[in-house]
């Protein structure tokens, strides 16, 4: 189900590049035959989970709603690299690739407030903003964004 809330852009001005869901071949991991995990390319991973925003590194990213930093990971060799996630009423939003974090773990913000600035840490080709939704259950889900927040290629 598609919540009904409408989410500010994260990085104003830059437009979404890969959309949730999008089939493709992905960075990440995957369970070999023998049961083990790798790391790499893997094609026919799946969907994508969340939202690509490629822009320069150093981009400010903002809160897309109102909520709490619960969670602030800094590895820049972690998969998704540097990351934090902000709990919303509905939503648990990961930002992630980030090359800085400007807030810290309980962190009450609002709408539009600074988080941290997009990076290129984690399995990237290129510096960007990745952003992903999950419910309580830890499902992810695609989201209501205003038209602007789109490229011409996506969606």
């Amino acid at each position: 189900m598609v919540d009904k809330i409408l989410f500010s852009n994260p990085v104003p001005p830059f437009r979404v590049k890969t959309s949730y869901g999008r089939k493709g071949v992905w960075w990440g991991w995957s369970i070999r035959d023998d049961g083990k995990w790798r790391k790499g390319k893997v094609d026919g991973f799946g969907n994508h989970t969340g939202y690509d925003f490629p822009c320069p590194i150093g981009t400010k990213c903002y809160a897309v709603a109102e909520g709490k930093v619960i969670y602030i990971n800094i590895d820049p060799k972690h998969k998704i690299g540097n990351f934090l996630i902000l709990k919303t009423k509905n939503y648990n939003i990961t930002y992630a690739h980030l090359s800085l974090i400007e807030s810290k773990e309980g962190d009450k913000v609002k709408q539009n407030d600074l988080l941290a600035l997009s990076g290129k840490t984690g399995n990237v080709t290129g510096p960007h903003l990745h952003i992903s939704f999950r419910d309580s259950s830890g499902q992810w889900f695609p989201v209501n964004w205003p038209d602007d927040v789109f490229s011409t290629n996506t969606k």
